[in-house]
């Protein structure tokens, strides 16, 4: 990403120096496709929102109605009703950390930040395991609970279970008075 961004100052340059290009040829020869582009590029560099926008509804995915954002489950009140339950430290998928730890009074072991290696790690792995493999890398973490998005698609089965109401030998379902959050107590063995 920073592979990008470092370069991302470079494209308006470039577009520049076309669309100067293209307009100088429009005056010279008085061409039409030549003015026309030069918009064109300058509206793609300037404001590639206007173009994108509208196409968004020809190129989207068709998507199941079923599944849902995490958009709820990071909400501040659907966070704040964490603060129910008594201090933890809490394994949640990958972009929980920031909220959890502005919104609550718990800890979060996971965060997407790249000078975090762990931090990524636990928001990523175990959201891709199944139950054996999760349990024994939940349980080897400092985690007293574990946070699930209700119905979110997860990228395992096991994970995508605790999504849709599922449980666990290992996992204790803790009451929160939020119905966009699971949240589940980790039992040690």
């Amino acid at each position: 990403m920073r592979s990008v961004i470092m370069v991302a100052s470079v494209v308006p340059v470039i577009g520049g120096v076309v669309a100067a290009h293209l307009v100088r040829g429009y005056l010279k020869n008085r061409d039409l496709a030549q003015g026309l582009l030069a918009i064109v590029m300058v509206v793609v560099i300037t404001s590639p929102g206007l173009i994108i926008g509208p196409l968004e509804s020809y190129v989207a995915k068709e998507r199941s109605e079923e599944v849902i954002s995490r958009g709820g489950c990071l909400e501040q009140r659907s966070l704040m009703a964490l603060n129910a339950v008594p201090p933890g430290v809490i394994l949640s998928h990958l972009n929980f950390g920031p909220g959890l730890i502005w919104a609550t009074h718990h800890d979060g072991l996971s965060a997407p930040y790249h000078r975090s290696a762990k931090a990524m790690e636990n928001g990523i792995l175990p959201f891709r395991m199944e139950s054996a493999d999760m349990a024994t890398y939940v349980r080897a973490s400092p985690a007293t609970h574990l946070l699930i998005c209700r119905g979110y698609d997860y990228e395992s089965d096991f994970v995508d279970t605790l999504a849709n109401g599922g449980g666990a030998d290992w996992l204790h379902p803790v009451a929160i008075d939020d119905d966009t959050q699971i949240l589940f107590e980790v039992l040690r063995e």
